[in-house]
């Protein structure tokens, strides 16, 4: 016999399915989100849950040391904000990225200022669209990111002894790797929480391969949308030279007026095209499919 303790001065408020129901979540916006930002930074990136656990509101505050990117979340069908922590050492990775920069050695850990935290707060907003998709198996949201924190004095979200769930994701990006953090506290979440509980969404399923479900599935498919682009040409610029840009100059890409274009769809390269005009728009006529294995 296993004998756990329990404080009952602070009674759990989320029950195993709940827990269950936010990993289906979180990994369905893993899956999405490293798309996202794969096709952001053109660079691989490992997106995965570490760890859900229901802690005090006061235990992950104390974690907190400066310096921080922190986005508060809101959404107009929960009663409250969640918090998005991103990890400072990647933050600065994306940053250099960004800029067209080459980090060697360990990144340094600073303060980031008003125009990095803009590339990161950016960031953030790309990833809400995952996090609507993510949540839309249990329960539809409209999150944004409402603020953006660089230091801890000014996070001020809910009491220091409420309940929230905690959920840690392993990101890495080239040779860094940390822990995007959710914060969600349960009077957030109260008014929907059961709509969480994994059993809701079980009972409600249809049977396997049954023409229910497979209308609902070629219902949702053809009302989805996707991203859709094409890359022109791409160049490398050291930072000093894009610090001089001005209006007027002209860039030089890698292509020319004849060369197929890369065609992606939700950020994956899947056809190859040459640009023209239709109905006095610009247009890219499809000229090649890439298969799978040519990717």
């Amino acid at each position: 016999m296993t004998v756990t303790k329990y404080d009952f001065s602070k009674p759990s408020k989320f029950a195993k399915n709940h827990i269950a129901g936010f990993r289906n979540i979180f990994e369905y916006f893993c899956k999405t989100s490293s798309i996202i930002l794969e096709t952001l930074l053109r660079s691989e990136v490992i997106v995965e849950i570490e760890n859900i656990k229901e802690m005090p509101y006061e235990g992950y505050i104390k974690t907190l040391k400066d310096p921080v990117a922190i986005g508060v979340i809101r959404a107009q069908e929960l009663q409250g904000d969640i918090l998005m922590e991103f990890p400072p050492n990647i933050a600065l990775e994306i940053i250099d990225k960004t800029l067209g920069g080459n980090v060697d050695g360990q990144i340094k850990l600073r303060n980031l200022t008003e125009i990095e935290a803009a590339i990161i707060y950016n960031i953030m907003k790309n990833l809400m669209n995952p996090l609507k998709e993510a949540w839309g198996q249990a329960y539809n949201i409209t999150p944004m990111v409402e603020k953006f924190f660089t230091t801890t004095k000014l996070i001020n979200m809910t009491r220091l002894n409420d309940t929230i769930m905690m959920i840690d994701i392993k990101l890495a990006v080239g040779k860094e790797m940390g822990y995007i953090k959710f914060c969600i506290p349960y009077e957030t979440i109260k008014a929907i929480v059961n709509k969480i509980d994994i059993k809701s969404w079980l009972f409600t399923e249809v049977e396997p391969n049954s023409p229910e479900k497979v209308q609902k599935i070629e219902e949702k498919v053809e009302l989805s949308k996707v991203d859709v682009h094409v890359v022109l040409g791409e160049t490398l610029l050291k930072l000093e030279d894009i610090k001089q840009l001005q209006v007027g100059d002209v860039i030089t890409l890698d292509s020319n007026i004849k060369s197929e274009l890369p065609l992606f769809i939700d950020g994956v390269k899947r056809y190859k095209g040459r640009p023209g005009v239709k109905n006095k728009r610009l247009a890219v006529k499809i000229t090649e499919t890439i298969r799978k294995e040519d990717e």
